[in-house]
This record gives C-alpha cells, structure tokens and sequence, in this order.
C-alpha cells in the first residue's frame, strides 16, 4: 500500500523534460530452441519466433540393375539415365526375335580352317549358310558337297567348307537357313578342321539340334572358349550347375533388354533445426521446431532543454551505455547548437536553440520600465482616493455591512487592462465615510492564476490521500475479519 501511494505522488509531482534515443537491435542469439524470459518483449529487448526444420543428408545406396518392374519392392528409386544392355535365355522364341543359337564350347582346336556339316536327322531343306568373322562376312568355297540346296537333306549328305584360311573360333559366327513347313526338329553334326580338309584329317564334331518354332527361322551357330560358355550356363536356367561340365553346346533364343540402375535413399538427420537448409542439405517438413532470435538494443536519454550551452557535455542524463564508449560533438549555427551523440554505428542529433543577449537585455529593460509605471500608477490612484476613517472599528464593519457597490472603470497603465474600485458605503451614523479598494487586476490575475494552481494541485493531493486512506482503511477491515477468536 506504501509503494501505491508513493507511486501516485511521484506520477504528480516530478516532472521530467528528457528525449530518448533508441540504438538499432542487434542479433544476439539465433535459431534458439529454447524461450528465455530473460530475453522477453521490452523496451530494450525483442523475440521473434520461427519455424526450423532438421537437416538431413541424402545417402544413396546403390542397389544394382534391374528390368524395369521386376526390381526389389522396396527399390522404388530408379534412374533412367544409368543402364546397361543385357542378353537373355530362353527356351521359346521371343515375340521379336525368332533367331536361335546353338553355342559351342571351343574344345581342342581354337582356330578353324575348314568347316563341315553332315550326318542330317531331318526333312528340312538348307536354304543358304552365311559366315562372318567379326561381323564381317567371310567369303568361303565349298570344296565337296553331295547337296544341291533344293532337295530335303538326308543323313547321306555332307557340304565342306574351306575358309581360305585360320580364324579365331570365338569371333565366326555361322547362319543357317532352313524351310519347312512342318517345323519338324533338326539334327546333324559340325566338324572343325584346323588345317585344310581331306579324307581322314584331324577334327572336333559338335552336334547340333535345332527346335524349329518358325518356318522361316534363322539358326546361328557359335563358338566360346571354357570360362565364357561356364558364364553363359550360369544364365540359361534349365541347365543344372552339376552338368556344366559334361555340356559342350547348349540351344537357346536369345533376347536384348534394358537394366536401369534402382537405388535406395537412407536420409542422414543432422538434428539441427534452421529454416534455410544448410550447404549440401535438405530440410524434412515433417520434422519441426520453433527457434528463436533474440534481439537487444541500447537507450540514451538526454535533456531536452539546455539553460547553460558550456554543459554540453553533461546533456546525458541516462543511459544503458557506458559513458565513456559515447562521444558527443557539435556544430554550432548562428540559431541552435546540434548536439552529435555517437555510439558505434548509431548516431542521433538533438538542437538546442540559442538566446541572444540583446534580446534579454531589451526584456530586461522593459520589465523595469513596466514596474516604474505600476508604481506611478498606484501612486495617481492613491492621490485621488480619500478614505476618510475615524477608528479601526469603523473600517472593521463597513466590511460586512456593504450597502451598495459601485464599479468604476478607470485606464490603466498599460492602456489595454483596466482597474476596478470597489466603493463600499459605510453602514454608520454618518454616511460621508467610506472606503475605497484599489484591486489592479492585470496583477491580481497573474496571482490568482498562480493560486488556482497551487490550489488545483493541493486538492489532487488531497483527493489521492483520501482515496489511499480508504483503501488502507479496507484492507485493515479484511484482515480484521480473518482473525481467530481467542
């Protein structure tokens, strides 16, 4: 209750002419996960809250080639510009390729000179047999045949083949092209001669059979070293590892398609919360905070009137600076001094206006002169009043007993104001005496103007100490109730 009235009577009675200059705010803590209240909204301080979602590093796993639908279901990653073509195996025809192979493992000889297909388990007919090496055709003679290329081969029939000279087995390719409608199977058998052929020479047999699905199949016979033919059973899937070795040829459709690389994507959180995501990062919008950026800033008040311009220097009456990190210059112009307060990057200006001295001096003079007519004023009015008094008692009742009054208007001294005279008739025997008042009003209303403030101010005093007489007076009645009997 003290404090209250205490409050109250300094809010009426101080009265303080000051300027407050307010610094910028500056950072001083950022991305705070935390509220302080030390940092709480004021005059001084600001908070600005915000959203920060956590970092996080994208990490990824390569998880290999597949075709496109048949990868992993949780590779759902894929990149379409990373692929690979691959071969396939099948034992039917694709829907767009009706080409089949017969692979042969290079057994004993690698290179060939001469060629011979005999010992034909069918009723096809061999329409034309092409050879390339690399790609390239080969241009070759039949040294023997017993064949016209008309007629169905019989297992009597045999066709020879001479090169012109040694090729690598595992670059020729062999294409043979056979008609029949009946799509009956194709059996015969391939000899390799590494020299020239005659009647009894040195020769590696391999014997083929070709599954016909189309009338006008293309079957192409190769060659492929040991490791390379293990490679390719390894991807023809009806083949049983524990065969591998006792298979030297293997038939088969071949098909071309597609690997795309799928991936998987592992996120790496920082747990670090910002609402710009950081170099080489990424933000997750489902992972968020409030942050928090403090701000604080500094105050100056100085005086916003300056009596004695040599105290420039003592303008400062507060401030959250210290006194020595703040500098004060001038400029002084023929009107107002500039007051120039510095505070690192911070600068404020404040006028503080000059008073000449001839203009003093001139009120000064003025003043006296109206204090030299007010005195000669009062003086005239003296002189022309009587006041004819017999005794003090006289004086005393002509006050309360006012049987007429009287007002006179009379120029004053400063031509514009007038004075009043009260003439009050004396309630006596003789009625000749009487009194006469002099009020100058000009100065009783500067006095009075200063009484009815005296008194305004004294009657809010009174009106504040009653109020807080009352509120004391209750709160001692309150405690009064919750006292025990005893």
């Amino acid at each position: 209750m003290i404090k209250i009235i205490l409050s109250i009577f300094c809010i009426f009675s101080i009265n303080v002419y000051a300027e407050t200059f307010y610094t910028d705010y500056n950072l001083i803590e950022e991305n705070s996960t935390k509220y302080k209240e030390e940092y709480k909204e004021g005059a001084l301080s600001k908070v600005e809250r915000k959203v920060g979602y956590n970092n996080y590093e994208e990490i990824i796993n390569m998880e290999g080639y597949y075709e496109l639908g048949h990868a992993p279901s949780y590779l759902n990653n894929i990149d379409m510009t990373d692929y690979i073509n691959k071969d396939i195996y099948s034992k039917k025809p694709f829907n767009d390729n009706n080409e089949q192979y017969n692979t042969m493992r290079i057994r004993k000889y690698s290179s060939a000179n001469s060629i011979a297909l005999r010992s034909f388990i069918t009723s096809s007919i061999l329409k034309n047999i092409y050879i390339t090496y690399d790609d390239i055709p080969i241009k070759y003679t039949i040294t023997e045949s017993n064949y016209d290329f008309k007629s169905p081969l019989l297992s009597s029939h045999m066709i020879v083949l001479n090169l012109g000279k040694k090729y690598d087995l595992d670059k020729i390719n062999i294409k043979l092209i056979f008609e029949d409608d009946t799509l009956n199977e194709i059996r015969f058998m391939l000899n390799v001669y590494s020299g020239n052929y005659y009647l009894g020479s040195p020769y590696v047999y391999y014997d083929n059979e070709v599954f016909r699905s189309n009338k006008d199949e293309i079957y192409n016979i190769n060659f492929i070293n040991s490791n390379n033919f293990d490679n390719l059973l390894s991807n023809i899937t009806w083949i049983r590892k524990k065969d591998y070795s006792n298979t030297n040829s293997v038939n088969y459709y071949k098909g071309n398609i597609k690997l795309y690389k799928y991936y998987s994507i592992i996120k790496k959180y920082l747990n670090i919360y910002t609402t710009e995501p950081l170099d080489g990062y990424k933000l997750d919008n489902n992972q968020k905070i409030n942050l928090y950026d403090y701000y604080q800033r500094d105050y100056i008040t100085i005086k916003d009137n300056l009596d004695d311009l040599n105290l420039l220097n003592s303008i400062i009456l507060s401030s959250s600076i210290p006194l020595d990190k703040i500098s004060i210059e001038s400029k002084i112009t023929d009107k107002y001094i500039l007051a120039i307060i510095k505070y690192k990057n911070s600068i404020f200006y404040k006028k503080y206006p000059i008073l000449k001295k001839e203009d003093n001096s001139s009120n000064e003079l003025e003043n006296k002169q109206d204090e030299i007519k007010i005195s000669n004023s009062i003086d005239n009015i003296q002189e022309e009043v009587t006041i004819p008094i017999n005794n003090k008692e006289e004086i005393s009742n002509s006050f309360f007993d006012i049987k007429e009054e009287q007002i006179i208007e009379k120029d004053s001294y400063f031509n514009k104001k007038t004075d009043i005279y009260k003439t009050i008739s004396s309630n006596n025997q003789n009625n000749d005496k009487t009194i006469a008042l002099l009020i100058p009003q000009n100065n009783q209303i500067v006095s009075k103007n200063n009484n009815e403030k005296k008194s305004n101010y004294t009657i809010i005093y009174i009106i504040l100490l009653i109020i807080c007489v009352k509120f004391f007076t209750q709160y001692l009645n309150k405690k009064k109730c919750f006292v025990e009997p005893v």
